[in-house]
């Protein structure tokens, strides 16, 4: 009886449609909704393409040294691959990369051809060229950009004697810091050019459903000097913090708007009082408990809430594809280091969303009810 009592309640008189106060609170709380859901996506997405752009160069994590390079024994990698799914050596050094006009400091990384698919991304992320033989060079999109070279061009190493090699591949990664900054050769080829044969770290792909920081704190623990273990998100944890907070706090200012739908639903619902007021007076005269009339008037909230959040989910969703399908938003990646607005709804948020919207039209419910419960009812009926 209650819901057939709320949604008659809710309806204009003599009509099968929503009353105005009753839209406008509707929309409100949709309003607040469809914000909280795109923000938050926002940021989830934007957190996903972080990590994912890091783990596609460097695995999950990174066993570097502290000190002078290390052999690349059997057994060390034995030991680390004992914890991972895949494992893969690298030499890192600084250098500057110069081109007929210009100069560029750059991370020049040597690889091993034969494991580094199993641990990176890097060899499907070639945009231009071919991967590099005996002696090429690999640049990032943003490192040839600023020296002005194409493949097949060459560029000189000034530190390495003045050492010309040839560009054969440039490569796209995603994260502007890797793209504008990062250089590759094969392992073999830059040991011979710096005279080691040695390598400064390990790549590891951890197994599905691995806690990266927790593998990285038992290697960390378990390694001798000059070796540490560090996971992706303990290298960029200032980063992720500063994510995670903006994230919390957008979410906060955001509830705002939620709170003013909750408002709308209070005013929606004393104008459904005064209006309706012989009626409610009536159902108080024949007997209608306390606790009815407040399950009446939470029924209603409940209708407005719910429908606020269909229609907020809705609008939020048309947004995700209006973003995804026509790239409104370009972000200058030199800044935010990803050159489109990433979006990703994650269910758990989603559904925490929905449940706080829908607690507030409850609660702001209860107001009018008591209001009702506190007038004469009789004098009502008698009017």
């Amino acid at each position: 009886m209650l819901v057939f009592l709320a949604s008659r309640f809710l309806r204009v008189f003599g009509r099968r449609q929503l009353s105005f106060t009753a839209w406008v609170a509707v929309c409100g709380i949709g309003l607040g909704v469809m914000a909280l859901v795109l923000v938050v996506g926002v940021m989830t997405g934007f957190e996903g393409a972080l990590k994912d752009a890091i783990t596609t160069l460097h695995g999950d994590v990174i066993i570097a040294t502290r000190g002078a390079p290390f052999d690349d024994v059997q057994d060390l990698r034995q030991f680390f691959l004992a914890k991972a799914e895949a494992i893969t050596p690298i030499f890192l050094t600084e250098t500057v990369v110069t081109s007929q006009q210009r100069a560029q400091g750059v991370v020049l990384e040597g690889v091993e051809t034969a494991s580094l698919g199993a641990v990176s991304r890097l060899p499907y992320a070639l945009i231009e060229g071919s991967w590099p033989d005996e002696d090429g060079m690999l640049l990032g999109s943003g490192v040839a950009e600023k020296l002005g070279v194409h493949v097949g061009d060459e560029v000189s190493l000034p530190f390495f004697h003045e050492t010309k090699i040839r560009v054969v591949g440039i490569v796209k990664l995603g994260m502007y810091e890797y793209d504008g900054k990062w250089a590759f050769m094969l392992l073999p080829a830059l040991q011979k050019l710096l005279g080691y044969t040695q390598i400064t770290g390990y790549l590891l792909k951890l197994k599905p459903g691995a806690d990266s920081m927790a593998v990285a704190r038992g290697l960390d623990e378990a390694c001798v000097y000059p070796l540490r273990a560090r996971s992706w998100g303990h290298m960029h944890r200032n980063l992720l913090y500063a994510v995670a907070v903006e994230k919390i706090v957008l979410c906060i200012i955001l509830t705002a708007i939620v709170l003013v739908g909750a408002l709308n639903i209070v005013s929606a619902l004393m104008i459904l009082l005064q209006e309706k007021m012989p009626s409610f007076a009536l159902l108080r005269a024949l007997g209608l408990s306390h606790k009815r009339m407040y399950g009446l008037f939470v029924l209603m909230g409940s209708f407005l809430g719910f429908g606020g959040c269909l229609l907020g989910l809705l609008g939020a969703w048309c947004g995700k594809m209006l973003v995804s399908s026509t790239h409104l938003f370009d972000l200058p990646p030199d800044i935010y280091g990803l050159s489109a607005l990433p979006m990703v709804f994650a269910g758990r948020e989603v559904f925490l969303i929905t449940v706080i919207a829908l607690m507030l039209s409850i609660v702001a419910s209860f107001y009018p009810a008591w209001v009702l419960l506190h007038r004469h009812t009789v004098r009502e009926v008698l009017i």
